[in-house]
């Protein structure tokens, strides 16, 4: 497997205001939402590696971690918040082609 192939997830912290939006567009149930502690969700939003390089040429400060967690870490405030907006609004995780074509990649 090439590390095009690898399937990566952008977490999401979900607290009272972003839940309150999830249960608006009937998102509570998804899979992709879970339990993670102290009454905190996280949403698992899916990217593969080369979308995810993609979008650390925008936001170079973002981290790439395909040894341990799987994930795309230290996106800025405003990026994450860009996803779940997205994620609210086509009522669907699979959101990062469409943010990088907004990101003009």
């Amino acid at each position: 497997m090439s590390n095009g192939d690898l399937k990566l997830t952008i977490s999401l912290w979900v607290g009272p205001e972003r839940e309150e939006a999830l249960k608006k567009a009937n998102m509570l149930e998804i899979p992709e939402l879970q339990e993670a502690f102290a009454g905190l969700k996280r949403l698992s939003v899916p990217i593969t590696y080369d979308q995810a390089q993609k979008l650390k040429e925008v936001y170079p400060s973002a981290k790439i971690d395909t040894s341990s967690t799987q994930t795309v870490e230290l996106l800025p405030r405003e990026c994450l918040d860009k996803i779940f907006a997205m994620v609210i609004e086509k009522k669907n995780v699979n959101v990062i082609q469409d943010l990088l074509k907004s990101l003009g990649k």
